[in-house]
Order: structure tokens, then C-alpha cells, then sequence
């Protein structure tokens, strides 16, 4: 008789560290991986990664600069686990995740870039799974909440960086333009 497999617990491995995402309410994706490696780091020294699950796209940043990043969630364990991902990596010195709401978020400094994958689904079906659902769905933060905290975090010169489904890249846009974030296209010329 087949001996029943149990969850995957390996670590997910890049070339410059491993993370593990067993404990977080969302798995490494390709939208975070996305991300964490097109994001445009010049002149970033200070970044917020809102909503940071595992850790993933903050080390993915950590990787690719030498900015100090803080990373925030609602969700206990996912930050546990972001924070014992940060410490087993070589950029745990500038990595630091915190368990708290973006909308009570506050710091002396203002960042140079607010990174998010945000929650997508507005009007969509819920898991019964709260973990789940907070993570998936607009319910803890909606778009208007992120460009209102974004706009209060960055500095003159800063960006804010998601990755969004196109179907719903107009409600985006209209919060951008509310909070006059970003004088130049969303879209990534280079």
C-alpha cells in the first residue's frame, strides 16, 4: 500500500538564499517573484513591502541593493516566518518584518519605494479559509488605502510598485491620480 504524502515542506531556493512559505498565507508565486526582480532600485535606500507573506519579494530586493527594508502583514504567522526567512539570509541586518495594519503603520522616515502585491479580488468569491481570504481580497487592504498610505510613506522622489491584474489596473490608476502619486506613466519603460 502507497504511503500517503504529506505538504512539501522543502525550502524555495534562488540563487542567493532559500525561503521557506509553508507558514505564510501565500505561497511563492510568479507575481512576487516578478516583483521582487523588476522593480526599479536606483536611488532606493528605504523600502516598505506592504502585505510581505513569506519575505519573498523583500529578499528579493535585499538581493538586488543595500536599502533597509521593512517589511508589514496582518497575518502572525506569516510574519514569523518572514522574520526566521530574513534571519537565515545573508541581508538579515537591513531585513525586519513587523505584524501590523498598513493603515496604522507610522515612521520617522519616509521611504523611497512602497512595494506590494496586493490583495486582487474585489467582488470575488471567498475562501472560507479567513487566512486566505485577508490575503486574496480587498477586505483588510483595498486600493484607496494602499495609495493613501503609500502617499503619506514616500518621500518626494518615491515609488510605489505592484503588480496588478489588468482588469482592474483603471481603479488603481484613479486612487494614483487622487493621491498625485507618480508624475509619470505606471507602466515600465526600461
Amino acid at each position: 500500500m502507497a504511503k500517503e504524502k504529506g505538504p512539501d515542506m522543502r525550502p524555495f531556493h534562488f540563487k542567493p538564499f532559500s525561503l521557506f512559505h509553508h507558514r505564510s498565507t501565500m505561497k511563492t508565486g510568479s507575481d512576487a517573484i516578478i516583483l521582487g526582480i523588476w522593480t526599479n532600485l536606483n536611488n532606493t535606500n528605504k523600502i516598505i513591502d506592504v502585505g510581505c507573506g513569506s519575505g519573498i519579494i523583500s529578499l528579493l530586493l535585499a538581493s538586488r541593493s543595500n536599502a533597509k527594508i521593512d517589511a508589514i502583514d496582518i497575518d502572525v504567522d506569516s510574519v514569523e516566518e518572514a522574520n526566521n526567512n530574513f534571519l537565515n539570509s545573508d541581508f538579515s541586518s537591513r531585513l525586519k518584518a513587523y505584524n501590523c495594519n498598513f493603515n496604522d503603520w507610522s515612521v520617522d522616515d519616509d521611504y523611497d519605494l512602497v512595494v506590494s502585491n496586493p490583495p486582487f479580488f474585489t467582488n470575488d468569491l471567498k475562501s472560507s479559509n479567513l487566512r486566505k481570504t485577508n490575503a486574496r481580497h480587498t477586505i483588510s487592504l483595498n486600493y484607496n488605502d494602499l495609495c493613501l498610505g503609500a502617499n503619506r510613506l514616500l518621500n518626494d522622489k518615491g515609488r510605489l510598485c505592484v503588480v496588478i491584474p489588468y482588469n482592474i489596473l483603471h481603479i488603481l490608476l484613479c486612487k494614483l491620480k487622487i493621491y498625485s502619486i507618480g508624475s509619470h506613466s505606471p507602466f515600465r519603460k526600461d
